[in-house]
């Protein structure tokens, strides 16, 4: 696999563009449609604070593997599809001011909050939502704190929770296939309006990358915990699913 794109064509490509905003892992750039978005990959490592050459690539080829995974089973999200080898066209979604974090395993914060074993496995699937500012801690979210700032109504609080368990047996099938058990992931809400249903739908708008998962490799049994304590390097996690992911077809 080549992990580099011509410096040149991308900076071709790059001034040519509006950029809309910029996080840590992705530049996102006005689409060529009205109503798109073009996410671009950075190399950036953000617990290591620095880069790593290729990483961004990486990021593209694994959240299109797992997109096209979610749709090819009927799940609706904001991926269109994947441009180039480092960026994704993107629908437009109104970003909630709030995010979800599913857990299938007992890792992170919730290892000390609930006195848990890291690793644990949960009788079900927990979705904890929260907000967070950038830099700062997360603040857990209840329904009635939803309800509270009118951001979801009942109805739709249980929809979302129906489709995001949905996304979660998916992926942990998903990642179960390559070697992996999926031990939580964090994933931004948007919502989006289908011309079909006539309605406001919510979806999942962010990258599906080891940047905003844990996963627990059943053959070494260890831990890969996008922390920089984790049982599996970084470098290795992204090079073993990229590689997989490729072989299987993209």
């Amino acid at each position: 696999m080549v992990y580099k794109q011509g410096k040149r064509y991308i900076e071709l490509m790059i001034a040519k563009r509006k950029k809309v905003f910029e996080d840590q892992e992705k530049i996102y750039y006005e689409g060529p449609e009205a109503g798109t978005f073009v996410y671009y990959f950075k190399d950036t490592v953000p617990f290591l604070e620095g880069e790593i050459s290729g990483k961004g690539v990486l990021n593209n080829h694994i959240s299109s593997y797992f997109y096209k995974m979610l749709h090819s089973m009927g799940v609706e999200t904001h991926f269109l599809k994947r441009q180039n080898m480092r960026e994704q066209l993107v629908a437009y979604t109104e970003e909630m001011p709030f995010k979800c974090i599913i857990r299938n395993q007992a890792a992170g914060s919730f290892v000390n909050r609930f006195n848990m074993v890291r690793g644990e496995p949960l009788m079900q699937p927990v979705l904890e939502f929260f907000t967070e500012e950038v830099g700062g801690p997360k603040t857990y979210l209840s329904f009635e704190h939803m309800r509270l700032f009118e951001w979801i109504p009942y109805n739709e609080y249980k929809k979302l929770c129906q489709y995001l368990e949905r996304v979660n047996a998916i992926l942990q099938g998903g990642f179960y296939s390559l070697g992996y058990s999926l031990v939580d992931i964090t994933l931004d809400i948007g919502r989006s309006f289908d011309e079909f249903k006539e309605q406001f739908v919510f979806i999942i708008c962010s990258a599906i990358t080891p940047d905003n998962c844990r996963l627990h490799h059943l053959k070494n049994d260890a831990y890969y915990l996008c922390e920089q304590d984790s049982d599996i390097d970084y470098q290795t996690v992204y090079k073993d699913l990229a590689t997989k992911t490729e072989a299987i077809g993209d």
